[in-house]
């Protein structure tokens, strides 16, 4: 008889075993921005927040409610520790039913329509982040840093033992990106327009990459040159001859006409938190990361261009720093060399600057 009973009771403790358990399941459960205001979670008006991501709790067992705790941290460091925040189903869960719950539903101070907070505790992540030191920077800015966010939830039956709990996560992965840097050709917007007569003309740029931020951008336009070419009417005044996706070093043949003056722009969408990369998008207006314009001029004398090109090749002997820098930054030589009030061009110009060869001597960027 006693054995009876033992095999009974170990029976009963293995059904209740498989039939206590929470399925979870995060969509989507990860998604990438260039950009993360700190302000995004706000737990005392929660229907402020964008909607992100949605939580899915299924009860494949029999009816209970279900506890759940909620966990936060930041590149791999908890900033809300297992245990703190927790919350219980205000009704038991029917076997086969679901909970779904949003993140404005999981980051409320209050709880929520399905849930009660169990216990007190503060789900303020201003408040939490700005006791970190590594982030309190970036809450008085207003934005994270590079890095990872990650909502880790756990949730079981209430009368379901500890081996019962089911963990998933959602992740928000953030890349900013602040800026695109022209090269060449040109110089930027409100200088002279360098002149290039060689085609196709190869264009270079710089831009931070992320591992999500793949699609670049280049524009082109053409004005007359009696048209002094500015921000404001590039776009009005101008005639567009190209846009498309391209990559630092494009050169595609582009029909140049002489003496016109062009204008490129360089531009990159970005994902925000209304409108992450994620498994799907919610929206189809982006934000745009846009570089400032460079401006050059098409001069089909091959004599001036490559003049300039052999004054260029003499500076680049010199393994100048700050010479180096200024081309790197998009400036172009005019072919001038100006010593002692005499302007010197040509010839007599680079052999001036193969003198310096010799010479130990100092460079100054001045305006």
């Amino acid at each position: 008889m006693k054995r009876i009973s033992t095999l009974i009771f170990l029976i009963c403790i293995a059904v209740v075993g498989l039939n206590a358990k929470i399925d979870l399941s995060f969509s989507p459960s990860q998604i990438r921005v260039n950009e993360l205001k700190t302000l995004s979670f706000d737990p005392i008006k929660p229907q402020t927040q964008p909607l992100l991501t949605t939580l899915t709790m299924t009860n494949k067992g029999v009816a209970d409610k279900v506890q759940l705790e909620i966990m936060l941290s930041w590149n791999g460091e908890y900033i809300l520790n297992e245990g703190e925040a927790r919350f219980i189903s205000k009704e038991p869960l029917a076997k086969g039913a679901s909970f779904v719950l949003t993140n404005r539903d999981l980051i409320s101070q209050e709880g929520n329509p399905s849930f009660d907070k169990d216990g007190d505790f503060n789900l303020d992540i201003i408040e939490i982040l700005s006791n970190l030191s590594n982030l309190k920077d970036a809450v008085l800015a207003g934005s994270f840093p590079d890095g990872v966010l990650v909502m880790e939830v756990k949730a079981k039956p209430e009368l379901g033992s500890e081996k019962e709990w089911q963990r998933k996560s959602f992740s928000i992965t953030v890349r900013n990106l602040n800026s695109i840097t022209l090269l060449s050709p040109g110089k930027p917007i409100g200088q002279p327009a360098s002149k290039i007569s060689d085609l196709p003309a190869t264009f270079f740029w710089q831009v931070q990459k992320t591992d999500f931020n793949k699609k670049e951008y280049l524009v082109l336009y053409e004005l007359p040159a009696n048209r002094t070419p500015n921000s404001t009417n590039i776009t009005t005044v101008g005639r567009k001859v190209f846009e498309g996706e391209a990559e630092s070093g494009f050169n595609q043949f582009l029909p140049f006409n002489d003496g016109y003056i062009y204008a490129w722009q360089v531009y990159i969408p970005l994902y925000d938190i209304y409108n992450p990369d994620a498994d799907y998008k919610r929206n189809n207006d982006q934000n745009i990361l846009r570089s400032n314009w460079f401006i050059f001029q098409y001069d089909a004398n091959r004599e001036n261009a490559e003049a300039i090109d052999e004054f260029q090749a003499a500076l680049n002997l010199l393994n100048n720093k700050v010479i180096e820098g200024a081309r790197n930054l998009g400036y172009s030589p005019l072919g001038e060399v100006i010593l002692n009030g005499r302007t010197f061009r040509g010839t007599e110009a680079i052999d001036i600057i193969m003198e310096l060869l010799e010479i130990e001597f100092d460079a100054l960027m001045m305006n």
